[in-house]
């Protein structure tokens, strides 16, 4: 008798700065989507976090198939170890996503995206229209990315045209005052032989859900 493959997990590390809800109590909705096709493992230790990407053995199985980054911590020079460990993990091929509580943080001098030798930095807070980017997307999940959704969350700044997997559009704040053709509030690169991901929707709408389950590769791998 044949047994089934191991199933592929994903690495959620929230090393959490104030008391808030868990990651998977705040968006039980993505975390559901997601157990349909992995297991999810939700770290807290930093160390912890380190020892698994870069301690376990050398083979692609063992790693996860991706790392959700989902709260500010890693932005503090003190946790920039960590983030290290999860760059080598990408630059070797992997997937890392930031998003959740990650995009409420407005204390960064930039250097964090850095690291991965991007320019981008965190812009403003806003309601937008998003738009996808035919340009971007093209060829390897635009058909499982809505076309059009809303949210509010935290813009990138210095973002390639060639990064934005969506483009902003119009405004649905009293506050907003331009538009700026560098931002866009979805973005994707590479980074070494893997990707590096943005998703700065504060509630991980059903939008924003879709876009992650695409980025994981539910419905295409890339």
């Amino acid at each position: 008798m044949r047994l089934p493959e191991p199933r592929e997990w994903i690495l959620i590390v929230s090393v959490m700065l104030e008391s808030v809800k868990s990651f998977d109590e705040r968006h039980p909705e993505l975390i559901e989507d997601l157990e349909t096709e992995f297991n999810i493992q939700t770290i807290n230790d930093p160390h912890l976090v380190v020892t698994l990407l870069e301690d376990m053995p050398e083979r692609q199985s063992s790693l996860p198939k991706a790392v959700f980054v989902v709260d500010k911590a890693l932005l503090l020079p003190s946790n920039h170890f960590v983030w290290d460990a999860i760059l080598g993990y990408v630059r070797k091929g992997g997937l890392c996503i930031t998003m959740g509580h990650f995009a409420l943080c407005k204390e960064t001098d930039n250097s964090f995206f850095r690291m991965a030798g991007l320019s981008w930095g965190l812009g403003r807070c806003d309601r937008v229209i998003l738009t996808l980017n035919q340009a971007t997307a093209r060829g390897f999940m635009d058909a499982s990315l809505p076309n059009m959704f809303d949210m509010h969350g935290t813009t990138l700044i210095n973002v390639d045209p060639d990064h934005r997997l969506y483009n902003i559009g119009a405004p649905l704040s009293k506050d907003f005052s331009r538009n700026v053709p560098e931002e866009s509030t979805v973005a994707m690169a590479h980074v070494g032989h893997g990707w590096l991901a943005y998703v700065g929707d504060e509630n991980i709408g059903s939008g924003s859900r879709q876009v992650i389950d695409a980025m994981c590769g539910l419905f295409r791998r890339f």
